[in-house]
């Protein structure tokens, strides 16, 4: 595969610009973490966070008008693909190796008792979410460009913000109806952990090849 250490690389260095936004943001999932004394929800914010941050490569790319010069690159839309697609794969994986020992500490220092069960659903879903929010945003992020594609990663975000709120929606037009999804996750620890990483990464793979047959026909 041409030059995809190089692509690779260059997507890594497209993001470091934005190192002030990774910061803030795991500033603020360990605020809430540390707000709400619980580490899961550090690891499943990081995810969210992390998520739009897949974003700033295409940004860049856009403002820089970079498209072009990556069609002139000797190398094919193939390798960028792999590239782009494994920089996000290799970002999520560095965020959970980050995440989940500062999560544990969370846990730890405020003296509650670590749930192995309850940690591996959290981090399940957590990876499960970033998969399927990156599925989503990145093929339209090819077909439209960062402006417009843009729109679409909020799509997955706002679903699952109102799925985590339903019970309070329901209180709130008063309608008499239990429901939380953490009730159900934890009802089956294993079917809850395959099928988060199970839907999440079949929804990545899916979303490399649709967004191949995009990439491919895109005139620049």
């Amino acid at each position: 595969m041409k030059n995809f250490k190089a692509l690779l690389g260059l997507d890594v260095k497209l993001c470091l610009p934005y190192w002030k936004w990774w910061a803030m943001f795991f500033g603020l999932a360990l605020f809430m973490g540390i707000m709400n004394q619980d580490g899961g929800l550090f690891i499943l914010f990081i995810a969210m966070f992390g998520m739009t941050l897949m974003a700033y490569p295409f940004e860049l790319a856009e403002k820089s008008n970079l498209d072009v010069l990556y069609a002139s690159l000797p190398s094919n839309r193939n390798s960028m693909l792999v590239a782009r697609y494994s920089f996000m794969a290799l970002s999520l994986l560095a965020m959970m190796l980050v995440a989940i020992p500062v999560g544990l500490i969370i846990t730890v220092a405020f003296g509650n008792t670590i749930n192995a069960t309850a940690f591996a659903i959290i981090t399940a879903l957590s990876i499960g979410i970033y998969l399927i929010c990156v599925a989503v945003q990145t093929p339209f992020m090819y077909k439209h460009g960062y402006r417009k594609g843009r729109i679409f990663m909020w799509i997955p975000i706002t679903i699952a913000i109102v799925v985590f709120n339903l019970p309070v929606l329901f209180d709130l037009f008063n309608l008499n109806i239990e429901f939380n999804i953490f009730e159900i996750l934890f009802r089956n620890a294993t079917a809850s952990i395959l099928v988060s990483l199970g839907v999440g990464i079949a929804s990545f793979i899916a979303s490399f090849f649709l967004a191949q047959k995009l990439y491919l026909k895109k005139d620049f």
